[in-house]
């Protein structure tokens, strides 16, 4: 009976030995994954179209970082099968012929300890027999105030002159990742023309998403064997929110919105895609003011010239910014429902009548009695703070000084005077239409910005003593 006993004890010892766990990669574990193997290999030629890609990486890695951290350009349908440390990446259509194919393997990818890959890298291979020789490229001017690098993105020109500017929120053609000095490099690409447009991926997604803030350059269109820089444009891809809407009679709508400008705006019946017809749109602001700052509540109110009915409606909006595609469809970015009523509220009447009739209250304090509100709660001064800049000025320079306290100063002399105690950064503007201030580019329509080029260095003042920067050179 004991000699049973022991038996059966080693047998369930077996059997809880035998389970199968992911490696935890061991306590406190800090080293990362690195790329071990990968087929095809690098600069492979005459790869059969249905070729299956695998990658063998030094340890587990998350499926999930995967699934962003390895990109196919030109863009390619794929599914991926984890195993262990090898991905396998069936491609869902057979790959071009004579075709050269970019996969990118980007610091998305981490194994199960967050550790993220080594290093970003690129291998290229062909369905044909040789590889495609033209390049691009650049670099992007961003203040490095964000934990994540920006990524590069080219789209062919022809299928933006085909399906418009709407393809620039799909896949791009190629994508690649900059390096924390903002270079970026495509290589072995066909011979094309191209737009090119850097961004940040927040969201992780390998394409330009709402909110992201983008980088373009001077020239619309790109071309191979160039070499291009990137500014910020103005963050045209950020979603104008509707808060909310409200009928409040038949025939009129209170809307609560973060924008009242839209190119268009429709009201439709969610059951019949019916159009109700909108008379106006009248604009709301209650300004209060805090002791902190003023607050801003804006709401708009639409009076439609068809009534309502007890049914559910849909109002859609599309900010001037948005782009239309190439067939003249709009591209409506934002959406809210309500219930639509055939009684109206004569209390809420009376109130948005009183709220139409008075203005916007003014500001109290102009721009000039806050810089002297400011320069008040500051008892230390450095007397004057002046720098050096070795590399070429732009026709216009405009110096943007920036401090940690949101002190901001623009001048075109490379000095100031009587300057808080504390650290500061700097930036160079191409003040082009010298209105001293920078103007930012924009991406629908597209419209070239101003030059900002952002310094590394903080330049640190010293109470009663002057302060000399040497910048640019290396540090541009």
């Amino acid at each position: 009976m004991k000699k049973t006993f022991i038996i059966l004890t080693l047998s369930l010892l077996c059997v809880s030995c035998a389970k199968r766990v992911i490696p935890s990669g061991g306590e406190g574990d800090k080293i990362a994954p690195k790329i071990v193997e990968v087929f095809p290999s690098d600069k492979s030629l005459n790869v059969k179209e249905n070729a299956k890609i695998s990658i063998t990486f030094s340890e587990w890695v998350t499926p999930k970082s995967v699934e962003t951290g390895i990109i196919i350009s030109p863009q390619t349908e794929f599914s991926l099968n984890v195993r262990a440390r090898t991905v396998v990446i069936s491609p869902k259509n057979p790959l071009k012929s004579n075709a050269t194919y970019h996969i990118s393997f980007l610091n998305d990818i981490n194994d199960f300890s967050n550790n993220a890959l080594v290093e970003t890298q690129t291998i290229i291979f062909s369905t044909g027999g040789f590889l495609d020789t033209s390049f691009i490229n650049g670099k992007i001017f961003y203040e490095k105030t964000d934990s994540i690098l920006p990524k590069a993105a080219l789209f062919f020109d022809e299928r933006l002159s085909e399906k418009g500017d709407g393809v620039l929120f799909s896949k791009p053609d190629y994508i690649t990742q900059a390096d924390s000095m903002g270079n970026f490099t495509f290589e072995n690409i066909a011979q094309s023309k191209y737009r090119l447009i850097a961004f940040f991926d927040k969201k992780r997604t390998n394409k330009i998403t709402l909110g992201d803030v983008v980088f373009i350059g001077e020239e619309k269109i790109a071309q191979t064997q160039n070499f291009y820089e990137l500014f910020p444009a103005t963050c045209d891809t950020v979603q104008k929110k509707l808060n909310g809407a409200s009928a409040i009679s038949p025939i009129a709508v209170l809307v609560k919105s973060d924008e009242t400008i839209y190119d268009s705006l429709k009201i439709y019946c969610e059951s019949d895609n019916k159009n109700i017809r909108i008379e106006k749109i009248e604009k709301i602001e209650k300004v209060e003011k805090t002791e902190k700052k003023e607050k801003s509540d804006v709401t708009m109110a639409i009076f439609l010239e068809d009534s309502l009915q007890n049914k559910l409606y849909v109002l859609a909006t599309q900010s001037q910014k948005i782009f239309i595609t190439k067939d003249g469809d709009s591209i409506f970015y934002d959406t809210t429902k309500f219930n639509g009523t055939t009684l109206a509220d004569t209390a809420k009447l009376a109130q948005l009548d009183s709220l139409l009739l008075p203005k916007i209250e003014e500001k109290i304090e102009n721009d000039s009695a806050k810089t002297d509100s400011v320069k008040s709660e500051v008892a230390v001064f450095c007397p004057k703070l002046s720098w050096n800049f070795f590399g070429e000025l732009p026709q216009n320079p405009l110096w943007e000084i920036k401090g940690e306290k949101s002190f901001l100063r623009l001048t075109n002399d490379n000095f100031l005077e009587n300057v808080p105690v504390g650290k500061y950064t700097i930036s160079l503007i191409d003040d082009k239409n010298q209105n001293k201030k920078h103007d930012f580019g924009t991406l629908f329509p597209f419209s070239v910005g101003e030059k900002k080029i952002s310094f590394p260095d903080t330049l640190t003042t010293r109470e009663r003593w002057e302060v000399e920067f040497d910048i640019g050179g290396e540090n541009r």
